[in-house]
């Protein structure tokens, strides 16, 4: 959980409470290292590959149908604005 907490920039306790309702998803397995009981190995289901999968499709399919609506101008316009627009949102977070 410290190594996910640290990754994501969040408290140990939101990494835990976010990994448990991962878990009662069936997103996410848990399993209690058998060497160190204060240790959890968290990993992905089936469900959740299967989740990814769909969803990375879905922006691929977004991200196509914007290119083919837009000039390659526009393209490279619209891809500078996402890209202000997600830096202003981490520093925002940050």
């Amino acid at each position: 959980m410290s190594e996910i907490a640290e990754e994501l920039k969040i408290t140990k306790a939101s990494a835990t409470t976010g990994i448990n309702k991962l878990v009662s998803l069936g997103y996410a397995k848990k399993s209690q290292s058998t060497q160190d009981k204060r240790i959890f190995h968290v990993t992905l289901t089936k469900s959740s590959e299967t989740f990814i999968r769909l969803n990375q499709q879905a922006l691929e399919e977004y991200v196509a149908f914007i290119s083919h609506l837009l000039t390659p101008e526009e393209v490279e316009q619209f891809k500078k604005t996402l890209e202000k627009l997600i830096k202003g949102f981490y520093q925002k977070n940050s």
